[in-house]
């Protein structure tokens, strides 16, 4: 969901999500090497981040899509 992410103060316009979000090594160091403008901090950027991101895109993580299905089995 990389694309959702981008905008003036988060990552670069046309941001290409990796093949395999499960596969990085440091996902901090990835999301800072494409801030527009400086290194991504959580304490500032996180809320914003958590705001935008599309989390329909996001399932496409198998980890994230576990979370997803566990919250909505404890939410029946």
């Amino acid at each position: 969901a990389a694309d959702s992410l981008a905008w003036p103060e988060g990552l670069k316009p046309n941001v290409t999500p990796p093949d395999d979000p499960e596969s990085l090594g440091s996902p901090k160091r990835w999301i800072s090497e494409r801030m527009v403008a400086r290194r991504y901090s959580p304490t500032t950027h996180q809320a914003k981040f958590t705001a935008r991101l599309d989390l329909a895109k996001a399932r496409r993580a198998p980890s994230f899509d576990k979370m997803w299905r566990s919250v909505a089995d404890l939410l029946r």
